[in-house]
């Protein structure tokens, strides 16, 4: 009898109820997470919290690849084991690709080091250059690089002289690309000859290898001999020219550019002062002019050591050029002025410019003063003519994309070539379309007045914990003879 008192009072005890309930609570709340954890498991859901969407794809996107009528593949050259955080955003935006795409795109993710054939396989002919960790979008036939350095936006630390990630270009990237391979045309980029300008076989081989790299078709053409630019011209080069075009090439070249042609203009500095006219006369339709100076820095932080002559200049950071870098080189460079008229169907952007310590030294004195900076050394136009948008590029210098300057200045020649085909790239549409911002990384900080932090800092180090500490003891006196 008195075993079955103890044992009724056992079970009628507090302890007892208490522990039960503890118990099943404890029970249900694993039944719960294994529930949740199977279901997220089964139905996986991502939710993009970030402040500029950097996981998600936008409204351009997804009706570009929404509409694509043939298949395309990325290939990753990377094993997608072993990635790092940033790529890893980059592969979860690509996931997003492949659902919205309709099964039209397909991402793979090939090592290199394990399937040594991939590269060969992708790239037969070494023009593209392909390495580990890069991406190349392929569509019959057609293919596009797209590096490291492409997919994020950098900025160069002052003091260690690295770069590090601001953002992420990875969807303005992957659409433009996308969007170029599906369409079905390889641009043609004409070199002019016979003023003496630079060659593409020796002295700026580069050039020529970049362009092909980036699917494009490089041809040369003599204005004097040809009765008129290339019909099938996507972008017309004029590369370093040492002699003035004749009356008949310039009216050629402006007939090409009225009827919404490209081009570039990258004229080095000449120490005769030698005279440009009938180029002048073609800059003019677009507020430009041509200076005959040869600019020198006088601030030692914007020019390589001892030699003011050799500027360091910042760039990007526009849908010209995408990418936001410092270590623009220009070397003996001259000036491009531009006009006050007030001309609506012209729009000129400044793309470099030197700082207010910079003079612009006159090489023949006839022409007037030294000119004081800023000054222009790059600039972009877009013209709205009504034959269509004619689009042009004028640089003081056309030295940076020589073999000269990647033997000397490596770094610096690989931010040269990034500018010069951000700006082919510009003329052709090939991002100037897609108009996808970068997406900055943000690291938001909280900015306190004194009062308020030494407020927040009573609550967190002191109120806080006492407050936690209170309600444990009071809890503890309860329950301590239950």
């Amino acid at each position: 009898m008195n075993i079955v008192g103890k044992i009724k009072g056992i079970l009628e005890s507090r302890s007892l109820r208490y522990g039960s309930n503890s118990i099943l609570l404890v029970a249900a709340v694993i039944a719960i997470a294994l529930l949740v954890n199977l279901l997220a498991e089964r139905y996986p859901v991502k939710f993009d919290l970030t402040a500029d969407k950097l996981y998600s794809i936008g409204d351009i996107t997804k009706d570009i690849i929404g509409n694509l009528d043939q298949h395309v593949v990325i290939y990753g050259l990377f094993d997608d084991g072993k990635i790092n955080s940033d790529y890893q955003g980059v592969r979860d935006l690509l996931d997003k690709y492949e659902s919205y795409s309709k099964s039209n795109i397909t991402a793979k993710y090939v090592d290199p080091d394990k399937d040594t054939k991939i590269i060969k396989q992708l790239d037969p002919d070494g023009l593209m250059e392909l390495k580990k960790n890069d991406f190349v979008v392929t569509c019959g036939g057609k293919n596009q690089k797209l590096s490291y350095e492409e997919l994020f936006q950098m900025k160069l630390d002052q003091n260690s002289f690295s770069q590090y990630i601001t953002g992420s270009l990875a969807e303005q990237a992957f659409t433009g690309a996308i969007k170029y391979v599906a369409s079905g045309k390889t641009p043609v980029i004409y070199f002019a000859e016979g003023h003496g300008e630079g060659d593409l076989q020796s002295g700026y081989v580069p050039v020529k290898e970049t362009l092909e790299k980036n699917n494009y078709l490089v041809k040369s053409v003599n204005l004097m001999t040809a009765r008129s630019v290339p019909d099938d011209a996507g972008v017309l080069v004029f590369l370093s020219p040492r002699k003035d075009l004749s009356a008949g090439e310039k009216e050629r070249v402006e007939k090409y550019l009225d009827n919404g042609g490209k081009a570039a203009f990258l004229f080095d500095y000449v120490n005769s002062g030698a005279a440009f006219e009938q180029f002048e006369k073609i800059l003019y339709g677009y507020n430009l002019t041509l200076d005959y100076d040869r600019i020198k820095e006088n601030d030692e932080a914007r020019h390589t050591p001892d030699d003011p002559f050799a500027l360091l200049l910042d760039a990007g950071g526009s849908n010209i050029i995408p990418l936001e870098f410092s270590g623009m080189l220009m070397v003996n460079a001259r000036s491009i002025g531009v006009l006050k008229n007030d001309k609506k169907q012209v729009i000129v952007s400044p793309l470099l410019t030197t700082g207010d310590s910079s003079v612009g030294e006159q090489i023949d004195k006839t022409r007037g003063n030294d000119k004081k900076g800023p000054l222009n050394l790059a600039v972009a136009v877009e013209k709205q003519g009504e034959a269509g948008s004619s689009k042009i590029l004028v640089a003081g210098s056309a030295f940076f994309l020589s073999e000269d300057i990647k033997r000397k200045y490596m770094p610096y020649f690989s931010n040269g070539m990034y500018f010069f085909t951000s700006a082919i790239n510009w003329m052709q549409d090939r991002s100037g379309d897609v108009i996808i911002g970068p997406k900055p990384y943000h690291s938001g900080r909280l900015r306190l007045d004194r009062s308020t932090a030494n407020v927040v800092g009573f609550l967190v180090i002191l109120a806080l914990p006492l407050s936690i500490l209170g309600c444990g003891l009071s809890v503890w006196m309860r329950r301590r003879y239950l």
